[in-house]
């Protein structure tokens, strides 16, 4: 048996649309000496699964003449699709 890899061609793999919105609040308290800012937010609030990694992997086949071969395909991975934020921050 005879294996060969197929790469697909240059700029062949396109990935989704990368969009998100974001939205934080800022809480402020000012003392004699010092500001204290507190932060609330939401980062990807609609919960879109934008790509954070790309990966190849190899999906296997037979063609003819049980001739195996390999693609080798870009994929994409997803993490963390709604997160919320909090901050605290002193200023003197």
């Amino acid at each position: 048996m005879n294996e060969m890899y197929i790469y697909s061609n240059r700029n062949e793999f396109k990935t989704k649309p990368y969009h998100r919105l974001d939205i934080s609040f800022n809480f402020h308290k000012q003392k004699k000496k010092y500001l204290r800012t507190f932060t609330l937010g939401i980062i990807n609030l609609y919960n879109q699964r934008n790509p954070n990694a790309f990966y190849f992997t190899e999906i296997e086949n037979f063609g003819p003449n049980n001739t195996r071969y390999k693609r080798i395909t870009l994929m994409q991975r997803s993490f963390f699709p709604f997160m919320p934020n909090v901050g605290w921050s002193i200023r003197f």
